[in-house]
């Protein structure tokens, strides 16, 4: 379930009118602080919600489903220029806009591959794992999207390659986690999260990044002085990172998922609650974090 704030405000709604739509969206969007509607507002959700949405909403899916969900949420959400090459864009779409779709699946209003490719777009193109309007324990929100991972059609979530990819791999996978926040954990609670990478690369680079971008969230606060230099830095400190390696069978790998612009990174949905201690074991990772100190 979503976080219950959103189950009940979803719950007062028809989601196969437009106006609702058009609530829901707008609502989920600036969720926990609501906000008044500007016309400008109304109008940017009312014409793809119109136009879309009655393809989605209340209908089964069919062979546009995919293409409709995916129309729908980009010209709803927008999309900003990176300002490093404004030729990329990133999409604008909030990651809390699964709740409209994981509501509506639950309610029988969409099916499979609508889910599938609407959680796709949310939790790849949208920008990472972080799905705000969840519950607001970190392990629930995992269990919930481990459930999202296991209800989304592999047509909706996956392109014909990369399901034709997760087919050939072998029957034994090997995979990778890095991340913070790992001190004092044993392995196996580590590895409670559907994000894995297929490779160790894809997994330090992770977290090199989330080192980089705390750093730059730090040297931002002590400029603005709310913090000092004497301050910790636990998020980044060496004891709470971690690298994890598990073999899997295939059959525990719910999706193979390509991102970036180039699709240069590879992640796997994995169905964590299946993980065994025997599977996982943590790998050094004290090297990689000096090396990017």
């Amino acid at each position: 379930m979503s976080h219950p704030l959103i189950t009940e405000f979803l719950e007062g709604l028809d989601l196969t009118r437009t106006a609702d739509l058009v609530i829901a969206f707008h609502h989920l969007r600036h969720f926990p602080y609501p906000r008044s509607f500007t016309d400008a507002q109304w109008q940017q959700l009312w014409e793809p919600l119109a136009e879309y949405g009655p393809n989605i909403f209340g209908a089964p899916d069919h062979a546009g489903t995919a293409a409709s969900v995916r129309l729908l949420i980009s010209e709803a959400g927008g999309y900003r220029a990176k300002a490093e090459d404004p030729h990329i864009e990133t999409p604008l779409a909030p990651r809390a806009w699964l709740a409209i779709f994981r509501h509506a699946l639950s309610r029988g209003l969409i099916g499979a591959v609508a889910f599938g490719t609407a959680a796709r777009f949310l939790l790849v193109q949208a920008g990472g794992n972080a799905a705000p309007g969840l519950p607001a324990d970190g392990e629930a929100a995992m269990h919930v999207l481990r459930g999202d991972a296991r209800q989304a059609s592999r047509v909706g979530a996956m392109t014909p390659a990369e399901r034709d990819t997760l087919a050939g791999l072998p029957e034994t996978v090997t995979i990778w986690r890095g991340g913070f926040h790992g001190a004092g954990k044993i392995s196996i609670e580590r590895a409670r999260s559907i994000f894995w990478a297929l490779d160790r690369d894809t997994a330090e680079t992770y977290i090199r990044g989330r080192r980089a971008m705390q750093s730059l969230v730090i040297v931002k606060a002590i400029q603005a002085g709310v913090r000092s230099l004497a301050d910790p830095n636990p998020e980044i400190d060496e004891a709470n990172a971690f690298l994890l390696r598990a073999v899997v069978p295939r059959q525990l790998i719910l999706a193979y998922i390509e991102a970036g612009v180039a699709s240069e990174a590879v992640e796997v949905w994995v169905d964590f609650e299946k993980l065994t201690a025997d599977m996982v074991e943590l790998v050094d990772c004290g090297s990689l974090l000096r090396m990017a100190a």
